[in-house]
């Protein structure tokens, strides 16, 4: 799946250089929102598709003004005559012109009039879908900071249970050392042990994707994470 997205179709093998670990952080919701409105790559595309429409709205505008264009040149021309029994005789002569065309499109159907409404239109559009875009990355940037917060609070939590297990692990290893209990019980503590320390790496994966969530939706992904 790593090779796919990668767009690596050799039969490569990676070396996870990070320790599976996590780094608890403050993320503010201001910050990550301003970061997401310019460095977002999905709205950067969406703005310039919304330049392309307003270029296009402002080039039908344009076809409802007079054009004026002006052509200019220079003519050269040089002769010489040499007639039988007589002196040879040369010319030079050097024209230049000029013309100016005004024209205007007086009546063509309305069919200027509707491609100009039909730009505007999907100029328009175009701004109303930026303008939901937004609201769906604002909503979708909340709830993974939410969740990123929550998450959080579970990676402490998963963190006390395991020092517990593993106290309560440490004190049955020496019980069963003496007799205490027997190995039955005792294995019923190393299994408690067990997904406590399974819940640990659950909570550090979690954590570590809706990280991995939050900075792609703010368009600080490449910035934070890189392939060595």
């Amino acid at each position: 799946n790593l090779s796919l997205l990668l767009g690596d179709s050799t039969d490569s093998s990676y070396n996870l250089v990070d320790k599976f670990a996590v780094e608890l952080k403050e993320m503010q919701y201001d910050e990550l929102f301003e970061s997401m409105l310019s460095d977002n790559n999905t709205l950067k595309i969406k703005h310039l598709s919304n330049v392309l429409q307003e270029n296009s709205w402002r080039l039908r505008k344009a076809a409802q003004y007079p054009t004026v264009s002006l052509n200019s040149g220079a003519d050269y021309l040089y002769s010489r005559r040499k007639p039988e029994n007589q002196d040879a005789t040369s010319s030079t002569s050097y024209d230049a012109y000029a013309n100016l065309t005004l024209s205007f499109n007086i009546f063509n159907g309305y069919a200027t009039k509707r491609a100009i409404q039909n730009a505007h239109i999907n100029m328009e559009i175009a701004e109303l879908e930026t303008a939901e875009l937004q609201h769906i990355m604002r909503n979708q940037l909340s709830n993974s900071l939410a969740l990123y917060n929550m998450q959080k609070a579970v990676y402490r939590l998963a963190l006390e249970n395991m020092a517990s297990a593993k106290l309560n692990l440490d004190i049955s290893t020496e019980k069963l050392k003496t007799g205490a209990i027997s190995s039955f019980n005792y294995r019923d503590v190393q299994l408690i042990y067990l997904n406590a320390a399974i819940g640990k790496l659950e909570a550090v994966f979690n954590l570590i994707n809706t990280e991995i969530s939050l900075l792609k939706i703010s368009g600080r992904l490449l910035s934070n994470y890189q392939i060595k």
